[in-house]
């Protein structure tokens, strides 16, 4: 896997999921994309069959006219159903692939690195920050592109069929959708800013840790017994660093809550700026329903999945200005090269 001279743009969020599984990573882009177009697919199809079965109840049609909304609510049921599977298996496979490639890279790039780097205080955090479970970091932010993406097919596939029918309503969505998108990013780049301050106390309570609980040590504990001043020091370096993280965090939580709670209140404007076009005939009575339902699932995306992948796509962002400058470290030639003759063995 060449990762030289790495750059730090966001598409290395999909380009090295797709160096390490090319055929998952694009089904995986496929699947997620068509959920998010199904639901505008779907406001049309309870349209037609809400407009339908209320003209059979009337006597103005017959009940042949309900098969094809039926056939399409049935279709998009069964579609979500595989969906949801063909989204879990080629994640998976994408997982499987950063752990032999990605992760592979990363440990190689380390043992190629000079001693002064490795014995450099500002670097060891820089390795810790980059190498602390790669493969999951990576497939979040790789997840959270796409979701981001899927997230506005689906936004703007709701906008389109609300403009036709009530263009400033369409406006006030997006209006809304701006703040929540800034406080989003400036809450992903303040949370890694935090993880990169505590990456210090992180790596020594962990250390630590480990001379605590490693079996190898257990001799040297009972002889010099200085497990007690060792857990003073593990207790100081922990609450230092969830101190800070649980600080950013609940400034970040506060702020998209009552940005959550403002939005919430969009789903009942929607619904009375629609009474009018019903009342007057121009907008149906499944129309309305169907707008009605995807404006409120919108909401919720708005409220709390745009967010929260905006803040781990600007945690994923700042993540790979890591990455970027990791693998530009200057490298010691024939660090990992094997040996010229096979070792000695013993008989």
């Amino acid at each position: 896997m060449r990762l030289k001279q790495c750059h730090d743009s966001w598409i290395n969020s999909i380009r090295i999921p797709f160096q390490c599984s090319p055929l998952s990573t694009l089904v995986y882009i496929a699947v997620v994309l068509t959920a998010h177009f199904t639901p505008t697919i779907q406001i049309f199809a309870t349209s037609m069959f809400l407009d339908r079965a209320l003209n059979v109840l009337n006597k103005k049609a017959s009940w042949h006219e309900l098969l094809l909304p039926i056939l399409l609510l049935s279709g998009l049921i069964v579609y979500n159903r595989m969906n949801g599977i063909l989204a879990h298996i080629s994640k998976q496979r994408i997982g499987n692939g950063l752990r032999a490639r990605y992760v592979v890279a990363i440990t190689t790039k380390r043992a190629r690195l000079s001693c002064t780097d490795v014995e450099n205080h500002e670097i060891l955090n820089l390795i810790k920050r980059v190498s602390d479970r790669p493969d999951e970091t990576m497939q979040k932010g790789f997840t959270s592109v796409l979701n981001l993406l899927g997230i506005g097919v689906q936004v703007a596939g709701f906008l389109t069929v609300l403009f036709a029918h009530v263009w400033w309503a369409a406006f006030i969505v997006i209006l809304v959708a701006v703040p929540t998108m800034i406080v989003g990013t400036k809450g992903g780049q303040k949370q890694y800013e935090a993880q990169c301050q505590v990456t210090e106390y992180k790596r020594r309570y962990e250390y630590i840790d480990d001379v605590l609980t490693n079996r190898e040590a257990v001799n040297e504990r009972s002889l010099f017994g200085y497990s007690d001043k060792l857990k003073a020091q593990w207790i100081e370096f922990y609450k230092k660093a969830r101190g800070m993280e649980l600080k950013v965090s609940i400034k970040w939580i506060a702020r998209m809550k009552a940005i959550s709670s403002a939005m919430s209140l969009i789903t009942l404007a929607i619904a009375a700026v629609l009474l009018y076009p019903v009342s007057a005939g121009t907008l149906t009575v499944g129309l309305f329903i169907a707008l009605v339902q995807a404006s409120n699932s919108v909401v919720d995306l708005m409220s709390w999945d745009l967010s929260d992948n905006i803040n781990d796509f600007a945690k994923q962002k700042e993540y790979l200005k890591d990455v970027a400058e990791f693998f530009n470290l200057p490298e010691t030639a024939g660090a990992t090269d094997l040996p010229a003759s096979p070792p000695f063995l013993l008989r």
